[in-house]
């Protein structure tokens, strides 16, 4: 009798913990889920805010580098590389490590998929937007972001740049925005949110 005793109450307080478990796992998901949407809506805003300054702003110049994808906003100035040798940069810097695309009136300009391992390129239908971009740049008229994280810069003439981050991992990096005044920090996005 004494063992039943003990298998009936070891097995009521497990039944109990179990219960107990299940509520506060769905609690905790319940409040993890109220805190991810307001780190969601915060983000949003500082990232709104933190981009501010590319409204208005011609893209100017854009290529690859080490697998990353660059953007760059406002004239460009003279400048050097590392090397010494004299280029030119925009003061406004937007580096992507996370799938973009550019689409136009007519659709999908060029994207993230149209470069491979190798250097390897598929963006020979982009020939026309790479020249405008040169030529008769177009202006950032607006930067949205949706709830997902993806942004939207509205460029003038009807294009777009799309950029959707996929995060993996806390300390995957999405997107890096730059500034050429050395005083002001470099803003990034990551797994853990917007890194001042």
């Amino acid at each position: 009798m004494t063992k039943t005793v003990r298998c009936t109450v070891t097995y009521n307080v497990l039944e109990l913990c179990v219960y107990v478990c299940i509520w506060c796992r769905t609690y905790s998901i319940r409040l993890f889920n109220v805190a991810k949407q307001v780190n969601i809506e915060t983000t949003r805003a500082d990232v709104l805010r933190a981009l501010e300054p590319l409204i208005g702003e011609p893209l100017t110049y854009m290529f690859r580098y080490a697998g990353y994808q660059k953007f760059e906003f406002g004239i460009q100035r003279p400048a050097k590389n590392r090397k010494g040798e004299a280029i030119t940069v925009a003061d406004l810097g937007f580096v992507v490590a996370c799938p973009w695309r550019i689409t136009g009136p007519e659709g999908c300009i060029v994207s993230s998929a149209d470069f491979g391992p190798d250097r390897e390129r598929r963006d020979a239908g982009a020939s026309g937007f790479y020249h405008l971009v040169g030529a008769d740049p177009p202006f950032v008229e607006a930067v949205e972001v949706d709830e997902d994280g993806t942004l939207r810069f509205v460029l003038s003439a009807g294009y777009t740049i799309y950029v959707e981050p996929e995060i993996y991992e806390p300390d995957d990096e999405q997107w890096r925005f730059m500034q050429r005044d050395r005083r002001r920090k470099q803003i990034v996005m990551g797994g853990d949110g917007l890194l001042w």
